[in-house]
């Protein structure tokens, strides 16, 4: 029997210290899923964005990216800043 799991992104943005959480995608039951969605995030006094995925309701990859001033959202806008993904897990995803 063929199992997909079901995957999701949560993203939280800190806010004095604390992880709130802004937005979650749709889970997706596909083996190569892509999100297209958009969402409106403030981000006012903010340090980090956490981008975390999630398989099932286990935590597989989380990307933090710096919020600290308005030379980082020139790069960003301007294709010109990069962040690697950071792997918290070792979890292996065989569809």
């Amino acid at each position: 029997m063929f199992y997909t799991s079901g995957y999701h992104v949560r993203i939280e943005v800190d806010s004095y210290g604390q992880y709130e959480e802004v937005a979650c995608t749709r889970v997706l039951q596909q083996c190569n899923p892509q999100w297209e969605q958009s969402f409106d995030l403030e981000v006012d006094g903010a340090w980090t964005i956490c981008f975390t995925l999630y398989i099932h309701q286990e935590m597989f990859a989380e990307l933090d990216v710096p919020v600290f001033s308005w030379f980082y959202n020139y790069l960003l806008d301007n294709g010109l800043y990069h962040h690697q993904m950071r792997w918290k897990s070792k979890a292996s995803n065989k569809c």
